[in-house]
C-alpha cells in the first residue's frame, strides 16, 4: 500500500491481513517504492505457485488413494481431506473425530510421548487400522505421522493414510503360495500324479485305470498326499493347486 494517510497501528493491522508493504507517500520513503513493488511481485509469484502446488498435491492424492489428515499435540484430529473422509466412510470431520481411526491416533500420540518424552520426536509414528466392512470383507490402511515443530515445540503433528488392502493381500496369497510349493516338493512323483488327478476330480478307479496300478495302491497313495499336505478334503487339495492370484479373480 502505498498512501498519504494513515499511521503505524493501520500499517500493523493491515500487514496481519496479508499486506505486504505499507509505505507512507513523502519524498523520505519514495526510494522504497520501487523495492517494495518487486517484493510485492515476487510475493505474489510465490502465492501462486504454492496454491498451484497445493492443488496438484490435493489432485494427486486423491487419485492415489491417499488421504491426508492433521492432529494438535494431544492427538485430536482437527483437519481432514476430503480423500480421507472418503476413504474411511466418513461424511464430515465431526464423524472421524468420533472413529475408530480418531482413536487410534490419539494412542499412537499417547504412546510416542510416553516413549519419546516432550520433543520434536514425539508423535511419530506408523501403524495399521483394520476395519471390517462387512463378514466377508476387511480393508487395511497405513498410517503415518509426524510432527510440525517449531522452536523444538510440537505445534502440530500431521500424517498420512494410505489404503494398503490389495498390497497385504498380494502379500498373503505370495506367502501362501511359497507354502503350497513347499509342501507340494515333498511329494513323491507318482503322488504327485495322484494329486494332480484327484484335483482333476477324477475317482479313484478312474485314477486307478489310468495309471495302471490297484485301487489300493491309489487309496495308499492318496492318504500319504492328504497327510504331506496337511489336508482334510478334496477341497483343499483344490485350492492348494490353484496359484492364489488365480483364486482371488475367482
Amino acid at each position: 500500500m502505498f498512501t498519504g494517510t494513515g499511521n503505524e497501528e493501520v500499517a500493523v493491522a493491515a500487514m496481519k491481513l496479508g499486506l505486504d508493504d505499507y509505505i507512507i507517500k513523502n519524498a523520505r520513503h519514495l526510494v522504497r517504492l520501487r523495492v517494495a513493488v518487486e517484493a510485492c511481485l515476487r510475493n505474489a509469484e510465490t502465492r501462486i505457485r504454492e496454491e498451484t502446488l497445493t492443488s496438484r498435491l490435493s489432485m494427486l492424492l486423491s487419485q492415489l488413494e491417499v488421504g491426508v489428515f492433521s492432529c494438535a499435540p494431544d492427538g485430536e484430529l482437527v483437519e481432514a481431506s476430503p480423500s480421507l473422509l472418503r476413504l474411511l466412510g466418513c461424511e464430515s470431520l465431526e464423524k472421524l473425530q468420533s472413529s475408530e481411526f480418531a482413536d487410534l491416533i490419539r494412542k499412537h500420540v499417547e504412546s510416542s510421548a510416553e516413549t519419546v518424552g516432550d520433543s520434536a520426536a514425539a508423535g511419530r509414528f506408523e501403524g495399521e487400522l483394520q476395519i471390517e466392512e462387512d463378514a466377508a470383507t476387511q480393508r487395511i490402511f497405513k498410517i503415518s505421522a509426524g510432527p510440525s515443530a517449531a522452536t523444538g515445540r510440537i505445534y502440530r503433528i500431521d500424517g498420512l493414510v494410505e489404503d494398503v488392502t490389495l498390497r497385504r493381500q498380494a502379500e498373503l496369497a505370495t506367502r501362501a503360495a511359497a507354502v503350497a510349493e513347499a509342501r507340494l516338493a515333498t511329494l513323491s512323483p507318482r503322488e504327485r500324479e495322484v494329486f494332480d488327478l484327484v484335483v482333476a476330480g477324477l475317482a479313484n478307479k478312474a485314477i486307478a485305470r489310468r495309471l495302471d496300478i490297484s485301487d489300493k495302491t491309489v487309496e495308499k497313495h492318496r492318504a500319504s498326499v492328504m497327510k504331506k499336505l496337511q489336508s482334510r478334503s478334496v477341497a483343499e487339495l483344490v485350492r492348494l493347486s490353484v496359484p492364489p492370484s488365480r483364486a482371488a479373480a475367482r
